[in-house]
């Protein structure tokens, strides 16, 4: 259902790739910096069957709950 995805930002001159969960329906949500953090919540959001309608809330709670 989902994977992981990323696009590159400029950000004060300076180019970031972000990584972020995608679906076959062109639904992309960016969250990370880093590919690992972005395949394990990709996983977890596949794992549990998330729709995809609630997938930036959940992958929100999963920030804030782990800092």
């Amino acid at each position: 259902m989902y994977k992981t995805q990323h696009k590159e930002i400029e950000i004060e001159g300076e180019t970031k790739i972000l990584y972020g969960a995608a679906t076959e329906d062109g639904f992309f949500f960016d969250f990370a910096t880093d590919a690992d953090t972005a395949n394990e919540i990709v996983k977890l959001l596949n794992e549990n069957e998330v729709e995809p309608c609630h997938a930036p809330e959940i992958i929100e709670d999963l920030f804030y709950s782990c800092r």
